[in-house]
């Protein structure tokens, strides 16, 4: 259940923030916003995101 009201708290937290002015971390928060448990696949998606706009994220994603 813990796990459960972290993820709401991150959910509001990403929510309330504004990134209409930053489209990369717009994208990222929407990847944050349907996260259901699978770290690695959101790892790689936000990899994805920050490699898409230039940002070298290295070859093992591991962290």
């Amino acid at each position: 259940m813990k796990k459960e009201l972290l993820k709401q708290q991150i959910l509001d937290v990403i929510d309330k923030t504004k990134f209409d002015d930053n489209e990369i971390l717009s994208e990222i928060a929407n990847v944050l916003k349907i996260y259901h448990g699978d770290d690695f696949d959101c790892v790689e998606k936000i990899t994805a995101i920050l490699e898409e706009n230039g940002y070298d994220c290295g070859n093992c994603h591991d962290f």
